[in-house]
């Protein structure tokens, strides 16, 4: 796989990761945490998808490979940087929402 081709499969796992862990939090505000946790657990696939693709980028500088640092790699970066951010605090606001209807 090539460097643009791999940071376009980083963009599109992150992205599906994001999607998920909205979902998640929307989720768990309808007192849904089943599906809330399936969300999450959908959102950690995906963001370990991504990884995969910004892993691939790593090694290939490891090993003294040429990577194009350009603004699509710097763009991917950003999504699964996010994506990270986004699973963590939805993890986070589910926990509430649970607290919050067992009062």
């Amino acid at each position: 796989m090539d460097d643009m081709s791999g940071n376009f499969v980083v963009i599109l796992h992150a992205g599906n990761a994001k999607t998920q862990c909205l979902q998640a939090v929307d989720y768990a505000e309808e007192g849904e945490f089943e599906k809330a946790q399936e969300c999450l657990e959908n959102a950690q696939q995906e963001i370990n998808e991504a990884h995969k693709g910004h892993s691939d980028s790593l090694v290939k500088i490891a090993n003294g490979e040429a990577v194009a640092v350009d603004v699509i790699l710097i763009h991917a970066q950003d999504h699964l940087t996010s994506a990270t951010t986004l699973h963590l605090m939805a993890e986070k606001m589910v926990r509430m929402y649970q607290r919050i209807q067992e009062r």
